[in-house]
């Protein structure tokens, strides 16, 4: 089964009554809670310095795909590029390109490099270092990632506006860092694909992981009224998202701003572990603002996720010792599938950690905690053992907290704020499934009933 279904997630969860499955009593004794953000990186990334007169040089041959719209091959693995729906692999080129550099074009095989592209910083270790100008466009990008590859290092790109006409593939190793919000990459229209991807494109990836990867200090803008779909046209499984990150670890997301994409802000999946997403800004998407599906170890520390259609942030389909840490989760959900989506959707997500956080003014509740409903069995996969500690709820339009099933069993509930929810606080079926303490509560359906004061 797909692990990202866009046509299909259960948006009626939203609509179920609120009696729904109360007739079994729970015992509220239940396990531990496993998840723990002990550990995340929490420092900023430094960017290094790099003289002016170190630039890439034009020309040079890259291994990038054509645009075509060829549906990607299940049967490949490791490193690949992305394009409508084409995808590259290993030493595979579709087509030659060219690089702008000043006044001089060069295509193919007729270009000549004019110097070398790649500096030794001792800013890094050993680690290779390219410089993008902004005239060098995305080509520069491109022939950058190429240099750094083999060794792994730092792709340098200078403020500027750079059209994106292709997916663009960071390998393991390689650090993509902007100069800050300056830095832009903008998909270009009518492309339905991911701006950037790390991992692989495929439905079901496998062979080694892509690891190692920083994208730090730029911005995103997926142009999304510009785009028809959520999710890569014959591949629903990839969305149309800012940062698309299946089925690689050590990944880390710093000081980046993603907008308008048609699909999810930053996507998630496909089995990746250890992913930081830290300090980033995530609004206007056409879907939910960060995904996460079947992945382990994703840290969400000190981002703004507001204004997206869907849900804030969705912990779906097997997300496991994860946090959401000091962030602001607001305004999300009035646009997909006829609004009144969470701050946060979590199904068949356990030992995962919310803590400090703003859940505020969302369209529907504050936290959703459910089944996941397609499964096969979706009475064993209810978001069970999970954490919220020290969050404040304020003026979501349904609860606070929903837990929708009396199977969502052993989450736990410490010194959280509730302010103003329509519908109340929270909701559980039954009184233990969220065990709550030190609760604070003003407004609608306070005192919450089931909480210990």
């Amino acid at each position: 089964m797909n692990t990202f279904d866009w046509t299909t997630r259960i948006v009626t969860t939203l609509a179920l009554t609120l009696a729904a499955g109360c007739t079994v009593g729970l015992d509220a004794d239940t396990a531990e809670l496993a998840g723990s953000y002990e550990g995340a990186n929490t420092d900023t990334y430094d960017r290094p310095d790099v003289e002016e007169s170190d630039p890439i040089a034009p020309g040079a041959d890259n291994d990038l795909p054509d645009g075509d719209t060829e549906e990607p091959d299940a049967s490949t693995s490791g490193e690949e590029t992305t394009s409508g729906e084409e995808t590259t692999t290993g030493d595979e080129t579709t087509e030659d390109h060219g690089t702008t550099s000043g006044d001089e074009t060069t295509a193919g095989d007729e270009a000549k490099p004019e110097e070398d592209r790649v500096e030794e910083t001792t800013a890094d270790g050993d680690q290779a270092t390219c410089l993008v100008p902004a005239d060098a466009g995305e080509d520069g990008i491109l022939i950058c990632i190429d240099q750094v590859t083999s060794e792994g290092g730092q792709v340098l790109v200078e403020a500027g506006d750079y059209t994106i006409t292709k997916t663009i593939t960071v390998p393991s190793g390689v650090s993509l860092v902007g100069e800050g919000p300056a830095t832009r990459l903008i998909l270009d229209g009518g492309l339905d694909q991911p701006v950037l991807l790390v991992g692989s494109a495929n439905e079901t990836p496998e062979g080694e992981r892509t690891s190692g990867v920083t994208i730090a200090n730029l911005a995103i803008d997926g142009a999304r009224y510009d785009q028809s779909s959520e999710s890569v046209p014959g591949a629903p499984w990839l969305s149309t998202a800012g940062i698309a990150i299946r089925y690689a670890t050590s990944v880390q997301v710093q000081e980046v701003t993603v907008t308008e994409t048609a699909g999810a802000g930053v996507q998630v999946d496909a089995d990746s572990h250890d992913v930081f997403i830290q300090g980033t800004t995530v609004s206007d998407t056409g879907f939910d603002g960060i995904a996460v599906a079947d992945s382990q170890g994703v840290s969400v520390l000190k981002c703004a996720v507001t204004g997206n259609d869907g849900a804030g942030l969705s912990f779906d389909w097997g997300v496991t010792e994860s946090v959401v840490l000091d962030s602001e989760i607001t305004r999300n959900g009035a646009g997909w599938a006829g609004g009144q989506n969470p701050g946060i959707y979590m199904a068949m997500t356990s030992g995962t950690v919310v803590q400090g956080n703003t859940i505020a003014r969302n369209d529907g509740n504050g936290v959703v905690l459910t089944n996941q409903g397609m499964a096969q069995s979706p009475a064993a996969t209810c978001s069970m053992n999970n954490a919220f500690n020290d969050n404040t709820f304020e003026s979501n339009q349904q609860f606070g907290i929903w837990l929708t099933h009396t199977t969502c069993v052993g989450n736990t509930s410490t010194g959280n704020t509730y302010v103003n929810n329509a519908w109340g606080p929270v909701f559980e079926p039954v009184c233990g499934q969220l065990r709550e303490e030190k609760t604070a509560c003003e407004g609608s359906g306070c005192p919450n009933a089931c909480a210990v004061q």
